[in-house]
């Protein structure tokens, strides 16, 4: 997949552009763009990965101490930006590309026990299988205990290149599995997958190309009972776009679907979007997540998906992918709480937690041997749940156990029972019963 980004940007642009259309608050019309005085932003980068959309990048000229808080008791949906894209010779027979990229080896075995993956961090769990069941079941319980809604699962659709058969295969499994736990579950399509597509000859229309993916996505997974939908219509992100740069061009593509999904992407287009999402801030843009709500309640846009991130600390250059992209520090966890707490004054209707799993760019927050579950706490706080960092550290335990223990079958009955005990939140149960099963089965050993 080292190919596919050094002609893509992963993930770590953000852009507004310069017009945005006029939309009634309850019932979503495209409808004529207005124009706003823009200036453009002095913080792009000259990456050789950039996208077409960052060419003319520009930040709404708002003045931020006029922006009024929106302020609301009601809770956003937590979603998490989720990747399909790991692979390990247990499940899948080989070392996925994102664990490897071009100088890792993860057969390599350090005197800590840590194998060689280009990442800057090393997962709690180890390197794991996007398909593994058992690695689902215990992002699955995290999420459930840390107060995480659902997933945003990032997809790069239906065409038969590099990896991206593997990827929509295992992207089944995971909305599928997260939608049977009561997750709400999305998609954020990338449509430069189409771009490379007809560069090399995969195919040679780009709209029926796009359609084919839309009609996958209807046929598959916008009729999930917990697909995202806003007021009975699908939304889809994308992240872009990188290809198709017009309204027109979308709502040509959104033909073939019965009810053309809501669309919002990193850049505004009119004519096509519900309401347009942002990512992480470039470090002299400390102010970007509230231009975004800026941009928001000046468009008086009708939904908002906010952002909240640790850091970024990519390991492209050094896994031989090209250069670096920027480096965002985490700031000894202070800047997820930071964009965390933007919520409290602008309400916004979902938060993408950016990112889950992107190991490669370092801005997960599952647990790592380098912030422990630091990140999930955060989250149980803000949530309010009644969990601790004791249950997060049984779901580990579960997870080790059922990799040590997976040809006994008696035992991974009961660590079902477990399961299912912690899914329903009684985790003081399942504490019980699992030092019951533990202490029998040292007992028999």
């Amino acid at each position: 997949m080292h190919t596919i980004l050094k002609v893509f940007i992963p993930f770590g642009f953000v852009v507004v552009l310069l017009t945005a259309c006029v939309n009634s608050p309850t019932t979503w019309v495209p409808k004529p763009c207005r124009q706003q005085n823009l200036t453009s932003s002095s913080n792009l980068m000259d990456l050789r990965r950039k996208s077409a959309a960052m060419e003319n990048a520009v930040y709404p000229e708002v003045n931020l101490s006029d922006l009024q808080p929106q302020g609301t008791e009601d809770m956003p949906l937590l979603l998490a930006h989720y990747l399909p894209w790991f692979q390990t010779p247990d499940t899948s027979g080989y070392w996925g590309n994102h664990w490897t990229m071009n100088t890792c080896n993860p057969e390599q075995i350090d005197s800590q026990g840590r194998r060689h993956i280009c990442s800057h961090y090393y997962p709690t769990i180890g390197p794991y299988d996007s398909s593994d069941p058992d690695l689902l079941e215990y992002h699955m319980l995290l999420m459930r205990l840390s107060g995480v809604d659902g997933i945003l699962i990032d997809w790069y659709g239906t065409q038969n290149y590099y990896d991206w058969p593997i990827l929509k295969e295992a992207t089944d499994k995971i909305i599928y599995a997260f939608n049977a736990r009561g997750f709400k579950v999305g998609i954020v399509y990338e449509d430069r997958t189409i771009k490379v597509a007809l560069a090399k000859g995969i195919i040679d229309n780009g709209i029926l190309a796009a359609q084919q993916d839309i009609r996958y996505l209807q046929d598959n997974y916008f009729q999930l009972k917990n697909y995202l939908h806003v007021d009975d219509t699908p939304l889809l992100l994308n992240f872009g776009p990188s290809h198709f740069t017009s309204g027109t061009q979308w709502q040509d593509i959104f033909q073939v679907s019965d009810t053309a999904p809501l669309y919002s992407g990193l850049s505004y287009l009119c004519g096509a979007s519900f309401t347009n999402f942002p990512w992480i801030e470039f470090p002299d843009n400390p102010e970007y997540l509230k231009q975004y709500y800026a941009w928001i309640d000046w468009a008086q846009l009708p939904y908002s998906i906010g952002s909240a991130y640790p850091r970024l600390h990519d390991y492209y250059k050094e896994g031989g992918w090209g250069e670096n992209l920027y480096y965002l520090d985490d700031e000894d966890g202070e800047r997820f709480a930071r964009t965390l707490s933007l919520y409290r004054d602008f309400a916004p209707d979902i938060i993408q937690l950016n990112t889950w799993n992107d190991w490669g760019e370092g801005t997960m927050l599952e647990p790592s041997q380098e912030f422990g579950y630091r990140f999930l706490e955060d989250l149980q706080a803000f949530s309010k749940l009644p969990f601790d960092i004791f249950d997060l550290e049984l779901v580990t335990q579960i997870y080790n156990l059922r990799k040590q223990q997976k040809e006994n079958a008696s035992f991974k009955y009961q660590l079902d029972h477990v399961t299912e005990l912690l899914f329903s939140g009684q985790t003081q149960e399942a504490r019980a019963f699992f030092l019951t099963v533990t202490n029998f089965h040292e007992t028999v050993r």
